[in-house]
C-alpha cells in the first residue's frame, strides 16, 4: 500500500474489517450445520467471482466424495485441488467460458452416474460470463462484438440479463433445466452471494437456476455489508448520519444523491459518516485506452464537488468495490482525503473524468486502493466522513 494510504484512516480500517466479516468462513458454518448429520450423497457447485474462496472453505469443512465438486471461477486452478476446477473469463465470455459451460453439463451428468441425491450450489456475481453455452446462430466473434457493444450502454442489470438469456442456454433458468434433464433425482439448493440489490436473487449470474423449483437463500448482499459498516462505525463512536443499501441509477444520479446529503450535513455542522451501497450504471466510452471503473470515476467526481472541504480536512471519501477489482482501474477503488487532494487538483481531474481516465490521475496522487482477491461480491460502497469544523482563532 502506498504511503498516503498507510497512514491511519478510520474509514479504511472499518472497510477492511467488514470485508473480512463477509468472507465465506464467517457464514458457511450455518450452511453446513443444516445437513451435518445427514447421510446424503452430496456434491457441490461453486460458480462466480467468489467461487474459489467459497470452495476452499467448504471443502475443508465438508466431507464429500472426491471429484464431487465443480468450481467455475475467474481464478486459475490452484495446486492440490482434488475436485474439478475450471477457469472462465469475465466480463466477456471466450473459449474458457465455453469450456466451462461444457464442463458444467458433464458435471450434471456425473451427478446422475454417481447417484448424487443433493447438490449445494454456491452462486455469486460474475457467474454469467464465466460459463456460457452460446446460441448456434452466433459465432464466438459475433457474440463478443454484440456483448461489447451491449455492455457499453450501461443498462440496468435486469434488462442486461434478459438479453443475455437469448444468447446463452444457461441463463434464465437454463442451467436448472439442464440439471433436471441430466440428473433428475438430484435435489438442489442455491446459496447466493448477491451483487444485484435491490433486485431479487433471480438476477444473480443471470438466474441460471431460477424458476426450476430450486430454493435460493441469500447468504450475503449489499444490505448486510451496509449494516455491518453501520455497526462498526457506531462501535468506533462515529455517528451514522445516514445509510442506504441497494442504491440504483447511473453514476451521475449517485453523485447528486451523495452531494445533496453531504452538503446538508456540512451546512448543519454535523459530524459523522454517510454510507451508500449499491452499484451505479456507467455508460462506457468505446476507447480501449479508458482506465477506471465505477468507483474511481465516482471518487473523482466527488473530489471535484468537495475539494475545498477535503483540503480543509472536513471531508474524507471512500469509494470501493467489494469484489476487490473496480472495472479497468487495476484497483479496488479510491480514498480521497486531505493528504492527496492537492495532487488531484493539479492533475486535470475534471478532464480525466470526461475521458474516463480517472485511475491514472488517482494513481499518481496515491489515492487508489490495492486490488484484493475476490472472497465476496456484494456490489459497491461509498463512505463520506464529515469531520468537525475547526474553530477559528482570532488573530
Amino acid at each position: 500500500m502506498n504511503e498516503l494510504l498507510s497512514k491511519k484512516c478510520e474509514i479504511l480500517d472499518v472497510w477492511a474489517r467488514v470485508c473480512s466479516q463477509l468472507e465465506p468462513k464467517n457464514w458457511i458454518s450455518s450452511v453446513l450445520s443444516a445437513h451435518s448429520k445427514k447421510r446424503d450423497r452430496r456434491a457441490a457447485l461453486f460458480w462466480g467471482k467468489a467461487a474459489g474462496a467459497t470452495a476452499r472453505v467448504y471443502l475443508r469443512r465438508q466431507i464429500i466424495a472426491e471429484f464431487s465438486s465443480l468450481v467455475i471461477s475467474p481464478e486459475e486452478v490452484p495446486r492440490g485441488h482434488s475436485g474439478h476446477w475450471v477457469q472462465g473469463s469475465h466480463p466477456i465470455p471466450d473459449s474458457k467460458s465455453f469450456e466451462a459451460g461444457s464442463k458444467l453439463l458433464e458435471f450434471f451428468d456425473y451427478l446422475r452416474r454417481a447417484d448424487i441425491t443433493h447438490l449445494d450450489i454456491f452462486l455469486s456475481g460474475g457467474a454469467s460470463s464465466l460459463a456460457w453455452i452460446r446460441s448456434p446462430e452466433l459465432s464466438e466473434i459475433e457474440l463478443r462484438k454484440k456483448l461489447e457493444k451491449f455492455y457499453r450502454l450501461g443498462l440496468p442489470i435486469s434488462e442486461t440479463n434478459r438479453q443475455r438469456a437469448k444468447w446463452c442456454a444457461l441463463k434464465g433458468g437454463g442451467a436448472g433445466q439442464w440439471l433436471r434433464l441430466l440428473s433428475a433425482r438430484t435435489r438442489a439448493r442455491a446459496f447466493v452471494i448477491s451483487d444485484v440489490l435491490p433486485y431479487s436473487p433471480e438476477v444473480v449470474g443471470s438466474g441460471p437456476f431460477w424458476g426450476q423449483g430450486i430454493v435460493h437463500q441469500v447468504v450475503a448482499d449489499n444490505k448486510k455489508m451496509v449494516d455491518l459498516l453501520s455497526k462498526e462505525f457506531k462501535f468506533k463512536k462515529i455517528k451514522v448520519l445516514g445509510a442506504q443499501s441497494g442504491l440504483g441509477g447511473d453514476l451521475e444520479t449517485w453523485r447528486k444523491v451523495i452531494r445533496r446529503r453531504a452538503q446538508l450535513a456540512l451546512i448543519n455542522n454535523l459530524k459523522g459518516i454517510l454510507i451508500f451501497g449499491g452499484e451505479p450504471t456507467l455508460k462506457l466510452k468505446s476507447s480501449p485506452t479508458s482506465r477506471g471503473g465505477r468507483m474511481t470515476h465516482l471518487a473523482a467526481a466527488l473530489a471535484l464537488d468537495f475539494q475545498v472541504f477535503i483540503k480543509e480536512g472536513r471531508v474524507e471519501i471512500l469509494c470501493a468495490a467489494s469484489d476487490g477489482l473496480d472495472g479497468k482501474s487495476n484497483s479496488s477503488g479510491a480514498l480521497i482525503r486531505k493528504q492527496n487532494i492537492n495532487k488531484l487538483r493539479r492533475s486535470g481531474l475534471a478532464q480525466s473524468l470526461r475521458a474516463q481516465q480517472t485511475a491514472k490521475v488517482l494513481g499518481r496522487a496515491g489515492a487508489l486502493l490495492p486490488t484484493r482477491a475476490a472472497s465476496t461480491n456484494v456490489q459497491d460502497v461509498v463512505c463520506v466522513r464529515i469531520l468537525a469544523k475547526k474553530a477559528s482563532h482570532p488573530g
